[in-house]
């Protein structure tokens, strides 16, 4: 079987050509009967094989044209899956850890009464920005903003209530976001920092949305992404922590950074404050 390393370099130039024998809607259930099988699979050489297959029928349909290089594309498409993506566990490690987080920020700021805030609920008064959401939203009442339309169209939080509003906007972190300066208390990316390349005009704009001693807490896995969608990585695990830290401190940030396991996995989490 050829190597990884092989195979995504055959998915990234590949010539092949417009088959004019599918229609779009054939065409179309066949993408997502492979991402299916896709999703299923667990040895990475298999996931890119399958993936060489669909990105040749993806040529066939004009809604897919780009997968998997065209991110809006291509997570619009993983929405179907993405609640199966991280597990209960460490949804709620990482909750309770951004809890502990924001709770703390909040103190340090108005310099409050700590008996004040229950350390298992978001302080209401907070107003909190989710970058690259998802579908499912790790913080009840944060503004969710995602790149992908069916990401935020299908979005869902356990528990949240048929009376609780959800606060959508669909924009690229990689431009300006449009959200005016000055009005966000905390801003929480998940998973998201390796697959951004102009981390630099991110970060930047995360600067101008958020408050005086505002802060963004960014966590990420310490090992590399170990299926497809290392396709769409722009920063290796190995040197992301190093960038993001550098073009925090240039933007005027004071970050803190912490290592925690959980169940055989390592989280690294960047708390900056927007000084």
């Amino acid at each position: 079987m050829q190597n990884t390393k092989a195979i995504k370099d055959s998915i990234k130039h590949s010539e092949l050509s417009h088959n004019p024998i599918f229609t779009e809607d054939h065409a179309l259930d066949e993408f997502d009967e492979k991402l299916n099988l896709l999703n299923k699979e667990t040895d990475i050489n298999k996931q890119l094989l399958i993936v060489r297959q669909m990105q040749e029928i993806a040529k066939n349909v004009s809604a897919l044209r780009g997968w998997p290089y065209n991110a809006k594309v291509f997570w619009g498409k993983e929405a179907v899956f993405w609640k199966q993506r991280i597990g209960q566990k460490y949804r709620v490690f990482i909750k309770n850890e951004l809890t502990t987080a924001v709770n703390k920020n909040k103190l340090d700021k108005n310099k409050l009464d700590k008996n004040k805030l229950d350390k298992n609920k978001l302080d209401s008064g907070s107003t909190i920005l989710e970058l690259g959401t998802g579908n499912i939203p790790c913080i009840k009442n944060a503004v969710c903003l995602d790149l992908s339309h069916e990401m935020l169209a299908t979005i869902g939080l356990p528990n949240m209530g048929n009376k609780t509003t959800i606060k959508r906007v669909q924009a690229n972190v990689e431009y300006s976001l449009p959200i005016r300066d000055n009005c966000i208390d905390t801003i929480v990316a998940l998973f998201l920092c390796n697959y951004i390349e102009r981390l630099d005009i991110m970060l930047g704009e995360c600067k101008r949305v958020l408050k005086e001693n505002g802060q963004i807490i960014i966590v990420q896995s310490a090992a590399a992404v170990d299926n497809y969608h290392s396709l769409l990585e722009r920063h290796p695990a190995k040197e992301l922590t190093l960038i993001l830290k550098t073009i925090l401190q240039e933007l005027g940030f004071k970050a803190q950074i912490d290592v925690k396991d959980v169940d055989k996995k390592t989280l690294v989490f960047i708390a900056a404050t927007n000084s």
